[in-house]
């Protein structure tokens, strides 16, 4: 993501004639990445979105896609378990099942799928982020 500064601006639909609200990027500054990942959950691969500011802390995760449980494992997608990775680092981005501010609290009765898309998806993802562009860095 490049941008140094969003610009609120009123952007006008062409179908159906009406404004919308919209920002604009100005100027070219790098201001985050956004990574794709996958976990291994209880009944299916987890894929994901995650999106991280230049040190690499996360900003906001996404579910693209899953099969997990109705109930139990679906809960990832709900806000009280994808509001807990912002702000988080690699080091923190840690399944645990007690209530927590440091790291991920585990969905109650699908810890599988909470350690799938914190620690396979997420972790693995801004890691291999990390990893990469440090790499092209020192190139």
């Amino acid at each position: 993501l490049k941008c140094a500064e969003l610009i609120p601006e009123s952007v006008k639909d062409e179908k159906t004639g009406e404004m919308k609200e919209s920002t604009r990027c100005e100027g070219p500054e790098e201001i985050g990445y956004i990574v794709e990942g996958f976990g291994k959950g209880y009944s299916s691969y987890i894929h994901v979105l995650v999106s991280v500011d230049k040190s690499f802390i996360v900003q906001k995760v996404s579910i693209l896609g899953h099969g997990e449980t109705p109930g139990l494992g679906d809960e990832i997608v709900k806000d009280y378990f994808l509001n807990q990775f912002k702000g988080k680092t690699v080091d923190t981005l840690e399944v645990v099942k007690t209530e927590t501010k440091d790291k991920i609290e585990a969905i109650t009765g699908a810890t599988i799928s909470s350690r799938a898309v914190t620690e396979d998806a997420v972790r693995n993802g801004v890691q291999f982020l990390k990893d990469k562009l440090s790499k092209e860095v020192q190139e």
